[in-house]
């Protein structure tokens, strides 16, 4: 009987060291795939994600580290800036705008780290390339598809449809090929936005650094249109955004529509401005009186959803690469 206890013992440590030994050569041989997939591919294969502020809650904090687990094996590195990041090395053409940013908020109390992880992801992209991705996007699988596709359309960078308006991009999932981007470049190196941007108006982030002032930008200069992909919401938004009921500025929104679509108007035509004047400076368009005049008050809705209307092609239907909810950058 012991003879058999022991032969049973034997077979067990046995079958519990080739489980071991076959778990370590798989983890090994996966860590040198993904090593040399990155090594080989032909953009970055590093996500950039941005959080300011406090410490990272804890929902948000493990889709971090979830990303992590499904990215990783396929050579995809994350990276995670913060307020500590904010150097004017790492950021020489926002890093004042966001330095404004960040005075305002300390300043006021009131929340710019919107606006200000806008500023950011824009440069990161322009210098580094790569993925960018909002905190509370969820990847399920490997996005490098999108980049091939984007390549292979002979496109510079992608962006997805917003899922709260498809007319305009979203801000909260981009791919960049390469640094250098010429999107990217006319945002962040367009010094008259930058100086203008109010971040007293934090409330309409989205007409004054997220979706509606890229679309604005791709509007304003046709040619930027061949230099981007715009995917169906779909690849990256399969849940539906809704309305956070904490978030001041929707009780701000709700209680006064009337005066919150005026400051829009107001903030949207401003920007309108500054952009044809930045174009046709650069000789890029030559915009009629009449056509500037007539922008002031209905810009956002008719101007951007004709760009939109041109670049909102390529992969559609449920073919979602993430559980992304909304698209607020952090």
């Amino acid at each position: 009987m012991d003879r058999v206890v022991y032969v049973a013992l034997a077979a067990g440590a046995v079958c519990a060291l080739c489980v071991a030994a076959w778990f370590h050569l798989d983890h090994g041989l996966a860590s040198r795939d993904a090593r040399n997939r990155s090594a080989r591919s032909p953009f970055p294969l590093v996500v950039h994600e941005i959080w300011l502020g406090e410490e990272m809650p804890a929902v948000k904090r493990l889709l971090y580290q979830r990303n992590e687990e499904v990215l990783s094996p396929w050579g995809w590195h994350l990276q995670l800036w913060g307020l500590g990041d904010v150097t004017r090395q790492n950021f020489p053409r926002t890093f004042n705008t966001i330095t404004r940013g960040l005075e305002h908020h300390a300043r006021t109390g009131q929340n710019t780290f919107s606006m200000v992880g806008d500023l950011m992801k824009f440069e990161i992209l322009f210098r580094h390339g790569g993925l960018y991705l909002d905190t509370n996007v969820e990847m399920l699988r490997d996005p490098s598809p999108l980049f091939w596709d984007t390549a292979s359309a002979g496109r510079e960078a992608f962006f997805v449809a917003d899922p709260g308006d498809n007319r305009f991009i979203s801000a909260g999932m981009i791919g960049a090929l390469a640094p250098g981007s010429r999107l990217l470049r006319r945002v962040v190196e367009n010094s008259a936005y930058l100086d203008g941007v109010d971040f007293a108006q934090h409330c309409i982030a989205n007409a004054l650094t997220g979706p509606v002032m890229l679309t604005m930008h791709l509007e304003h200069d046709r040619s930027l249109l061949e230099t981007v992909s715009v995917f169906d919401r779909d690849v990256a938004y399969p849940i539906a955004c809704g309305e956070n009921y904490l978030d001041p500025c929707m009780h701000q929104l709700s209680e006064g529509k009337k005066t919150a679509a005026a400051g829009f108007t107001s903030a949207a035509s401003k920007m309108n401005a500054t952009l044809n004047a930045t174009v046709a400076a650069d000789g890029v368009v030559d915009f009629e009186e009449e056509e500037e005049a007539a922008a002031a008050a209905e810009v956002a809705p008719t101007r951007a959803e004709s760009a939109t209307a041109e670049v909102a092609r390529g992969r559609g239907g449920g073919d979602s690469l993430t559980a992304g909810g909304d698209s607020a950058p952090s």
